[in-house]
């Protein structure tokens, strides 16, 4: 028995336009590919590919689906054989469940949403935060559309946790509570809190921010690696953009999540976040399923330019068009709209 969320991770890794076109040679048709279908004979093209719904279809002789179909109708296999076949691809291993244990991803996303849905009420409690939220020009519209929360003191998300029943191991595995000298401790502290959103927009993780000088903190912490998350393979936000992103034949890509935020909240949608480092080559799979260009908008330091650069390589390696928008000195994103409005950012 092959568990269901390992299907679906490893359906989400194959972008079915690369894996088609290893077979067949396709053709862009406005946002989508064709070419002559390969399981009838046809001499106009009937055989439709989308990036953005990642299926196809032939309106010829009917056969669609999604990547696992394809596999087992062009290789002539089964289903398991076409997980197995795409799994190799990359380079994970099937995680056989012989005794059919119940499996645990399930059960880390409700731990997620949980743990959203408490962040979000605190914020709702504590007005401090909502007035420098809105001194930062979040609004509530944009607070409640991105689950935005607030972290307490006092371990109060274990305490909570506990009381709805979720086991320490659990807690631990997701990476809300960490180990401590004193034993356990959550991992976000009097701090703002982002949800972190798949592309399916199941939360995965978090960010948090501080929203006072603290000279002995970092400015942001994030989700460690666990078992539904890893900060290569999502963009933030994207959850929400990838239909404009797919309408403008175009991502902009920003670094952190406020640059992402307060853009989107001021009309341009069209925009992800990278979480805070240079592209990479499984977010740049993600983006491609929808946009043939990406704007680079890091912010103009040091690190952004240097972030900028890796990425260019990485995305022009990808067959992406790349263009670059170049900031004022010192400026990023979410200050430039803050400051000087979205016309002057677009």
């Amino acid at each position: 028995m092959i568990p269901q969320t390992f299907i679906e991770e490893v359906q989400s890794k194959i972008d079915i336009v690369e894996l088609v076109s290893a077979y067949i040679p396709l053709k862009r048709a406005g946002r989508n590919f064709k070419a002559l279908c390969p399981f009838h004979g046809e001499k106009t093209p009937s055989f439709i590919v989308s990036p953005q719904k990642q299926i196809f279809h032939c309106f010829g002789c009917g056969e669609g689906g999604g990547v696992y179909q394809f596999l087992t109708l062009i290789e002539k296999i089964s289903f398991p054989e076409a997980v197995d076949m795409l799994a190799k691809r990359v380079g994970v291993e099937i995680p056989y469940d012989k005794e059919r244990v119940p499996d645990k991803k399930a059960l880390f996303y409700e731990i997620m949403k949980e743990a959203a849905l408490f962040f979000s009420d605190n914020l709702k409690q504590n007005k401090s935060i909502l007035d420098y939220l809105r001194e930062r020009g979040i609004k509530e519209e944009a607070a409640s559309k991105f689950c935005l929360g607030y972290a307490g003191k006092n371990n109060s998300l274990l305490s909570h946790m506990r009381r709805k029943g979720f086991t320490l191991d659990d807690l631990e595995k997701t990476s809300l509570i960490t180990a401590s000298n004193r034993g356990f401790r959550d991992l976000f502290y009097d701090r703002i809190t982002f949800p972190i959103f798949d592309v399916r927009s199941r939360i995965v993780g978090f960010g948090a921010r501080i929203y006072k000088d603290k000279s002995d903190s970092p400015k942001y912490i994030n989700s460690l690696e666990n078992p539904i998350y890893s900060k290569r393979e999502h963009l933030f936000g994207l959850n929400f953009s990838k239909e404009d992103i797919a309408k403008e034949n175009a991502a902009i890509v920003v670094e952190g999540y406020l640059d992402m935020i307060m853009p989107f909240m001021t009309g341009t949608k069209n925009v992800a976040a990278s979480l805070g480092t240079a592209l990479t080559y499984e977010q740049i799979r993600l983006v491609k399923r929808y946009a043939s260009c990406v704007i680079l908008m890091y912010d103009s330091d040091k690190a952004g330019e240097n972030a900028t650069l890796r990425s260019i390589d990485l995305l022009l390696e990808h067959g992406l068009k790349v263009e670059v928008a170049k900031l004022p000195p010192g400026g990023d994103p979410d200050s430039l709209i803050r400051k000087k409005g979205k016309d002057f950012f677009l």
